[in-house]
């Protein structure tokens, strides 16, 4: 009976999500509290919404985990804007036991902060704060940001890191086996790598236009480094998580 009442439940709350996912395709959603010098605009693209298998060929449509964060010139990590839930928090339902450190490596190892596990990757024992966690957004959102640096007029470096869960295609299998160069976390691991978008930029010299983040790459498939790997061969709808990222000044 409480297996039957489990199920039920799932799959009310994926009927809902999945109704209010569509009837709101077509707003833009809140992300953060809105308070802040700048607006950073995530525009969602075609495959934002991803298919996620559930049990009994039961789907739902899950968003992407991301992160966005500031860092120097020369690489150096200076301040995280935002994290989804699900990796600040370790939100995780449907993972099988994995922490999946192969979600956002790029973030993670450019943060280099360890944790009590060994992993560079916060916890439900050791979360990130609110004030950089958010639920993921279900369409394009919007992200206010203060920075955290004093001097505005000094160049910096936005970045944004994109993944699904179970994006699987031929490049990167369901089935691939653990150290092969294709394995990316096992059944509820990554699939496709997580994209990186970025843009230079100096705080002070944004007037009323955006700065557009730009692709750059991909990252480590299975998380074992923070690499950035320039070669996007064998990518397919992981390209089409966002249209664009725009950092402006919120005027």
């Amino acid at each position: 009976m409480k297996n039957r009442k489990l199920i039920l439940v799932l799959l009310v709350n994926t009927a809902i999500f999945s109704l209010l996912a569509g009837s709101c395709a077509g707003n833009r959603d809140l992300i953060s509290v809105p308070e802040g010098k700048y607006m950073i605009e995530i525009e969602a693209g075609e495959a934002w919404l991803h298919d996620f298998r559930l049990f009994a060929g039961f789907h739902s449509k899950n968003p992407p985990q991301y992160a966005v964060w500031i860092e120097d010139l020369d690489g150096n990590y200076l301040d995280t804007v935002v994290v989804s839930e699900k990796i600040a928090k370790e939100k995780w339902i449907f993972n099988g036991g994995n922490r999946r450190v192969e979600a956002l490596p790029y973030w993670m190892f450019r943060r280099g902060i360890s944790y009590s596990d060994g992993l560079m990757l916060p916890s439900g024992n050791e979360p990130l704060p609110d004030s950089v966690t958010s639920a993921t957004a279900t369409k394009s959102s919007t992200v206010y940001y203060n920075p955290a640096q004093a001097d505005e007029n000094i160049p910096v470096r936005i970045v944004a890191e994109f993944n699904h869960s179970t994006d699987f295609n031929e490049n990167w299998p369901a089935d691939a086996v653990p150290r092969a160069s294709n394995w990316s976390g096992g059944e509820y691991g990554s699939g496709q790598p997580a994209v990186v978008y970025a843009a230079e930029f100096v705080p002070s010299e944004i007037d009323s236009g955006a700065v557009e983040l730009k692709l750059i790459g991909r990252s480590s498939a299975d998380g074992s480094d923070g690499d950035l790997v320039n070669e996007l061969d064998g990518l397919t709808s992981a390209l089409e998580i966002v249209s664009s990222v725009k950092i402006r000044l919120d005027n």
